[in-house]
């Protein structure tokens, strides 16, 4: 386990431990190339130290393990491998639906592919990897392929209702975004609330929807 999971894991287990112990085993570098194999990708270096520390939650698991973003209060669940394929899958075949209803030309119109910002516009982008979701279909992504203007390795946020527009980039980086996270911890602005199952800002008193909230 590299250091940033054992700074993660030893706050987690200091200040929230409900959610420490929610977390599971390591994945076996075995599982990690299987799961790169079924999905034709290579993971990123800090992919694979994440399921090296934790093969995710269990699926649906009621305590939360990154504060979601834009998400419903009760934020997102951290995907193990197995359901990181199964959503890529669903994913998939939604879109394949979706395009067998299109001629050609309204495809090349409706999804353009790369139109110069952070995200491609595209009705899915094989190149991006689920890694949480919440109840309501809400999905972060690590995204190996992004538009000209934006970083491979992003983490993208997606409501699930097929919107481009509602897509946002809102770390560069998986590390960035777990490292926002450990400096919340570590500041003392974040406390989990095993009652309610919910990440609150301490300055408001609220639940954490939005990184943006603690600045």
């Amino acid at each position: 386990m590299n250091k940033l999971w054992k700074r993660i894991d030893t706050l987690l287990a200091n200040q929230a431990p409900e959610v420490f112990e929610s977390l599971q085993p390591p994945a076996s570098l075995d599982l990690i190339r299987q799961t790169e194999k079924e999905l034709n990708l290579t993971f990123p270096d800090e992919l694979v130290d994440a399921y090296l520390a934790h093969n995710g939650q269990p699926r649906w698991h009621e305590v939360v393990f990154v504060p979601g973003f834009f998400a419903d209060q009760y934020g997102m669940a951290w995907l193990g491998l197995r359901d990181m394929a199964r959503e890529v899958q669903k994913w998939k075949g939604a879109s394949e639906n979706i395009l067998s209803t299109m001629t050609p030309s309204e495809i090349a119109e409706t999804f353009p592919g790369d139109i110069g910002t952070m995200l491609r516009k595209d009705i899915w982008n094989p190149h991006r990897i689920p890694i949480a979701k919440d109840s309501t279909g809400v999905n972060l992504f690590v995204d190996l392929m992004p538009g000209s203007a934006g970083t491979r390795g992003q983490i993208v946020f997606d409501d699930g209702d097929g919107d481009y527009l509602d897509e946002q980039v809102i770390a560069p980086s998986l590390n960035d975004y777990l490292l926002t996270f450990i400096s919340h911890l570590e500041h003392g602005r974040l406390t989990y609330d095993a009652v309610t199952g919910t990440w609150i800002n301490n300055r408001t008193g609220e639940p954490v929807l939005d990184w943006r909230s603690f600045k």
